[in-house]
């Protein structure tokens, strides 16, 4: 007879291959570098974050160390810190800095009425210059840091007790288009999360106008508002714009509309939209390039687009960091959905943020 223990081991094998296949699915090593940061980082790894940022080329070693030399410092005196930002990621640094020895005495958040308590630590509203001195403030790894620091400094609290002061950096240029030779332009676009048609815009320069139209959906009316003013300045030709967001199915859903990049949909509450399915939108149409940047619902969003992902094998630029193991669970949805898939992964700021991961076929393109 088979011991519960025999069946687990078995199934945890299993696993591990399943993640090694992502792995080996990789096409070069910057990619495996950014691989292995990322799971540490999921992992409440602090050095997975700080390979992060060695993987995107945007900041200098001697930068890397002066900027979080105060880690080990801090572990060593236990001088209290606040993270600014009690969000998901808010969470997950405290977790770091714990695991760290960091001395993480509570939150700051411009939202903290409706937060109480993150980590078992209090959300305080953002601090003003009273009391300055008895702690320091480290910005979460997903906000706009100089953003706040300048904000804080306006409150009256002193620019040397935040402890990330270095300017956020964004490879705008290269995000999302890092594969020209895997896009085959004989088809559409989709520019899922087209936000302010930022992507869309520099899609239309990078491909010199081969495709058969730009697809953009945006489901933020603040946003789409935005992103068509911006499409019609820089007179974006065969571009379509669907009030709509990507899911597994076509249906209405709920949306929490910020009018910024973070609206996102929601399980309740917030404004009523129009959820598609790609299947139904590209029924038509050939896909040859999918970007897809939902706020944490790709994974959805690519169970919708199951026949037209096997029909069509599209160049893909997913974002890949909205959840832990995100890069996994969409690596292995995909390589199961076309087996010839393979994989490409980098990162493009200073913070946790904007990972993305491309698909493609390897003898696909243009030339």
């Amino acid at each position: 007879m088979r011991s519960i223990w025999e069946d687990t081991r078995e199934g945890t094998y299993e696993s591990f291959a399943e993640v090694k296949d992502c792995y080996d699915a990789l096409t070069d090593d910057l990619s495996r570098r950014v691989f292995l940061a990322r799971m540490a980082f999921d992992l409440g790894e602090w050095d997975g974050y700080l390979e992060l940022i060695r993987c995107s080329g945007l900041m200098p070693e001697e930068e890397i160390h002066a900027n979080f030399a105060w880690v080990d410092e801090f572990a060593r005196t236990q001088k209290p810190v606040y993270i600014y930002g009690a969000g998901q990621f808010g969470g997950h640094t405290c977790r770091m800095l714990q695991r760290k020895h960091v001395n993480i005495a509570g939150f700051f958040d411009r939202n903290a009425t409706n937060i109480g308590t993150r980590c078992g630590l209090p959300v305080l509203a953002p601090p003003t210059g009273e009391g300055k001195g008895d702690y320091h403030i480290f910005v979460s790894l997903s906000l706009p840091v100089d953003e706040i620091a300048a904000s804080l400094h306006g409150r009256g609290v002193p620019e040397e007790l935040v402890l990330n002061r270095s300017t956020f950096r964004l490879d705008a240029e290269h995000q999302y288009f890092d594969f020209p030779q895997y896009y085959r332009g004989d088809g559409a676009f989709v520019d899922a999360g087209c936000f302010d048609c930022d992507t869309s815009i520099r899609f239309s320069a990078w491909s010199q106008g081969s495709y058969q139209k730009i697809l953009a959906l945006e489901p933020d009316p603040v946003n789409l508002k935005r992103a068509r003013d911006n499409a019609a300045l820089h007179q974006v030709p065969r571009i379509e714009f669907l009030q709509a967001g990507l899911w597994n199915v076509t249906q209405d859903g709920c949306f929490g509309a910020l009018g910024n990049d973070s609206s996102r949909i929601v399980e309740s509450g917030g404004e009523r939209i129009q959820l598609l399915a790609l299947d139904d939108v590209m029924a038509k149409d050939r896909l040859a390039f999918l970007k897809m940047d939902i706020e944490g619902a790709e994974w959805k969003a690519l169970e919708g687009a199951e026949h037209t992902l096997k029909r069509d094998q599209p160049l893909c630029a997913i974002s890949a960091y909205h959840k832990p193991g995100d890069q996994i669970a969409l690596m292995q949805y995909l390589k199961c959905l076309v087996p010839e898939y393979r994989f490409a992964l980098r990162h493009y700021t200073t913070l946790a943020i904007e990972t993305v991961l491309y698909t493609f076929i390897p003898h696909s393109g243009i030339g």
